[in-house]
């Protein structure tokens, strides 16, 4: 399990705010250096200072750039992004290269953790353009790592891996303060994809290059992150040592969020050493934080913890409890999640010989692994539609040599005497019904893996390629017969927030229901996919402005449908319809517009529609 991110967040933006600042005004300098290491008494001497004097454009906007990191560091998003965008629309009219640069990294970062990824992208492009030959080098890597970062919450693990090794290549020679972030976020990554030796190696590095005296609160989640890394490959000793120091750093500071996720893990450690008593104390202490913090990941996760822990101890009535409490993974959870539960079900079952219903919560199990072994099967059939092409070739020259072996066959059977005639006609007949089966095989599964290849994997509707080759035909209809068109680009509204509060597999559920949502109300004339994260291409030919609204309103209404868990928002989104017109040079310009139609209904406040000519 990875650190809370907005925790994260605290720490790397308050290396960079404290390394990166600088100010022309002596008295500005001294007091961001007299700036402490709490964001919460930070930001209130930030405010009282600017009350108290009368400052020049360029140390108000340092300040400002200043309040707005700590705003982050608090998790006051939307006041992140509302200082980035006044202080990147002042700092452009005082013509100041850096402040500028600043400000659009700042609004970026903000945009990344807001569902607005790909606004998030553009300026972030935008920013490594303007640097990348420039004079200004530490603020190229700055940005490299900020981007890194943003792509390792947007789940762009690759992307956002090369980015900060391009951050580490410019500030390891200088040996930089902004090593110990770069160093920490690409060991999360190696986290995600699964390689915890390296992921530690990395997290160990950054504690080589931190200042611990200077900033001990910095080093709370590096230390958490070696621990719970620790105990994923069972190295339980030094999970605990460091999940301890861990602990004691977040309390000293009061940070609330440390303080749980340390004791979860602690938990999970006392539970792998079969020490049920203790890890149900630091489990229990774990679920009111997260109720506190109104975490929904953390809070599942220690529901999962509980319910083990109550059915080692035999407090059956506890452990019913708590199951009332997870039903909903039980209808609406992933795979592997439903198995877990279903798993601990039955031993709870077992434990009360209850026969019966433990043999039905391992049918169910057996089920669901099935399914997962379909699952697996069809994504090796995925994998094999890369090198498709090659095969299809191989198997034309296959065929063609059996149909020739096949004809000298048939004039040697002719000159041979009747008996060997009837023979060779029979093995003739069989070779042909095999050389049938196998072609009509062959056809099959290239079908299949055609289809693979033009269908989102996961909502089965078509995805990016597909798609965007759709937009193109009804283009060229467009240009040849000038048959009207609209493209409708939709976004689902605050996805992330789902995603990081409600975890993955509720966002992948959301996902499928959205993806059935829309399919059920459109014409069979239109066309519809998936083009990346939550955001997807609906194409309406021989549609009107009108018609689109409709089918709007009924995709809306679809959604009120979706059965989302307590807590949750309900399902909403964003959409910008663009017309296709006879300037248009290529399918892509019409898309582009669209997607400012979509920022602009993004822009008054999500969950509507704007038209762009």
């Amino acid at each position: 399990m990875k650190y809370c991110k907005r925790l994260f967040i605290i720490f790397n933006l308050l290396l960079l705010t404290a390394f990166q600042l600088q100010a022309e005004s002596p008295e500005v300098k001294a007091f961001l250096n007299s700036l402490e290491y709490d964001p919460v008494k930070s930001s209130k001497k930030i405010e009282e200072f600017l009350a108290s004097r009368t400052l020049n454009e360029e140390d108000q906007l340092t300040i400002l750039y200043t309040q707005g990191e700590y705003q982050a560091a608090l998790g006051f998003l939307a006041k992140y992004e509302a200082i980035a965008q006044e202080g990147y629309e002042r700092s452009k009219k005082l013509k100041d290269f850096k402040l500028i640069t600043k400000f659009r990294i700042s609004l970026a970062s903000a945009f990344a953790q807001m569902s607005r990824w790909p606004e998030a992208k553009s300026l972030y492009d935008e920013t490594l353009r303007s640097l990348k030959d420039s004079d200004y080098q530490e603020l190229y890597g700055y940005a490299n790592m900020n981007y890194g970062l943003s792509c390792y919450y947007n789940n762009e693990l690759k992307s956002g891996l090369t980015y900060l090794t391009t951050a580490y290549n410019i500030f390891a020679e200088t040996e930089s303060t902004y090593l110990p972030a770069i160093l920490q976020n690409i060991g999360l990554i190696y986290d995600a994809t699964g390689d915890q030796i390296k992921a530690i190696q990395y997290f160990k590095k950054a504690l080589s290059h931190m200042d611990e005296e200077k900033y001990p609160l910095a080093a709370s989640p590096t230390y958490y992150n070696i621990g719970y890394t620790s105990i994923k490959i069972n190295k339980l000793e030094e999970g605990e040592y460091y999940l301890n120091k861990s602990l004691e750093i977040a309390k000293k500071f009061n940070a609330v969020d440390g303080i749980a996720f340390a004791l979860s893990q602690l938990g999970q450690l006392e539970l792998k050493k079969k020490e049920y008593a203790v890890a149900r104390g630091y489990v229990e202490e774990t679920y009111k934080l997260s109720l506190e913090l109104g975490n929904k990941r953390l809070e599942n996760l220690s529901l999962f913890q509980l319910l083990e822990i109550y059915i080692k101890q035999k407090d059956f009535d506890k452990a019913r409890e708590t199951l009332k409490k997870l039903d909903w993974f039980l209808k609406h959870g992933d795979k592997q999640s439903q198995i877990g539960l279903l798993k601990l079900k039955a031993e709870m079952h077992m434990e009360q010989e209850q026969f019966k219903d433990a043999a039905e919560d391992a049918k169910k199990v057996f089920e669901l692994f099935d399914l997962i072994y379909n699952e697996n099967s069809r994504q090796e059939v995925h994998e094999v539609q890369n090198e498709f092409e090659n095969q299809v070739e191989e198997q034309k020259r296959q065929l063609l040599e059996q149909k020739n072996e096949l004809q000298a066959l048939k004039i040697s059977e002719q000159k041979k005497q009747n008996f060997i005639y009837l023979l060779g006609t029979a093995a003739l007949s069989v070779i042909v019904i095999f050389l049938i089966i196998f072609i009509f095989r062959e056809i099959k599964v290239r079908r299949k893996i055609a289809k693979m290849a033009m269908t989102d994997e996961l909502t089965k509707v078509s995805n990016r390629r597909h798609i965007t080759q759709k937009a193109t035909e009804e283009f060229n209809r467009f240009k040849r017969y000038n048959a009207p068109c609209l493209y409708c680009i939709l976004d689902l509204d605050f996805f992330k927030k789902i995603n990081d509060s409600f975890g993955h597999d509720i966002g992948d559920y959301v996902l499928i229901k959205f993806a059935k949502a829309v399919t059920s109300v459109i014409r069979e004339v239109d066309y519809f996919g998936r083009i990346g994260g939550e955001e997807w291409l609906l194409i309406l030919p021989q549609a009107s402005i009108e018609e689109a609204a409709q089918i709007y309103t009924k995709i809306v209404n679809q959604c009120l449908e979706i059965d989302v868990p307590d807590d949750c928002p309900k399902v909403t989104f964003s959409m910008g319809i663009s017309i296709l017109q006879p300037y248009d040079e290529t399918a892509e310009d019409a898309i582009k517009r669209a997607d400012t139609a979509l920022y602009e209904a993004k822009r008054k406040g999500r969950n509507c529609y704007v038209v762009l000519s």
